[in-house]
């Protein structure tokens, strides 16, 4: 079903892996997703999974980049630029803002990894603008919906642990 679908296809069931586990499935797992999704699929490279899977992957790069042959290192890279470049292109069509903060926050985790300023730029951008747009003058959502404010704060703090650990001052 659909809610099974997402949840296989935006990867953060590796979240739940023991860091132990076996890289060499972990990566065959993305090298077999990759090949059946290399072109642009609807269900598969959906706005909210597509982003998901990007925080997925690089998050836990210890399974997915560790120990990797240089093929798999090249296919992988060329993925997530890809991917990111897809979220770059569908950020405006996406229709909830819940959904764009995920995507600002990969897009962002993009630039922060692979120290490209053009995806950091947008998505630092792209966050503020959600910011001004959502968030009243005190920081909390305009909806006053406290089930919000915590999503909110979720990848606010994700992403300024992100600036924290990689030192680049935001």
């Amino acid at each position: 079903d659909q809610k099974n679908f997402k949840k296989l296809n935006n990867f953060y069931w590796f979240f739940s892996l023991d860091l132990k586990s076996s890289k060499k499935i972990a990566q065959q797992i993305i090298s077999e997703w990759t090949e059946k999704n290399i072109k642009y699929n609807s269900k598969s490279w959906e706005f909210d999974i597509t982003s998901k899977r990007i925080i997925s992957w690089l998050s836990n790069h210890s399974l997915t980049i560790e120990e990797a042959n240089s093929n798999y290192l090249k296919i992988f890279n060329e993925m997530i630029q890809k991917q990111a470049n897809h979220l770059i292109i569908e950020a405006n069509n996406s229709k909830t803002v819940d959904n764009k903060i995920v995507g600002c926050a990969a897009i962002i985790l993009v630039g922060i990894c692979y120290g490209e300023k053009n995806y950091l730029t947008y998505g630092l951008s792209l966050l503020k603008k959600i910011a001004n747009l959502s968030l009243d003058n005190h920081g909390f959502p305009k909806s006053r919906d406290i089930k919000q404010l915590i999503f909110y704060l979720k990848y606010f703090i994700l992403i300024r642990e992100w600036f924290r650990e990689s030192q680049i001052e935001i």
